[in-house]
């Protein structure tokens, strides 16, 4: 993570749909970005092969289907992790 960062996006596979979190939010106990749900991978239909999970607020940040995700700087600059 870059020292300056202050949020994540994660972009989906659909190159439509984005989704941000502070820094404070992405490394809450909380949020994953899980590739497995009851010992087997998530399918296609539920946001896989990674989905992110973020338990506070699951239905409007729970993306499905990323692809990467970027950390914000206070340059401005985004930064692929």
């Amino acid at each position: 993570m870059r020292p300056d960062g202050k949020a994540v996006r994660f972009t989906c596979f659909d190159g439509v749909y984005n989704e941000s979190l502070t820094l404070e939010q992405a490394r809450r106990p909380d949020v994953l970005a899980a590739l497995d749900v009851l010992d087997a991978p998530i399918n296609h239909d539920d946001g896989g092969p990674v989905r992110l999970y973020v338990a506070p607020m699951y239905f409007y940040k729970s993306a499905k289907w990323l692809s990467r995700h970027l950390c914000h700087g206070g340059a401005g600059a985004d930064r692929s992790a």
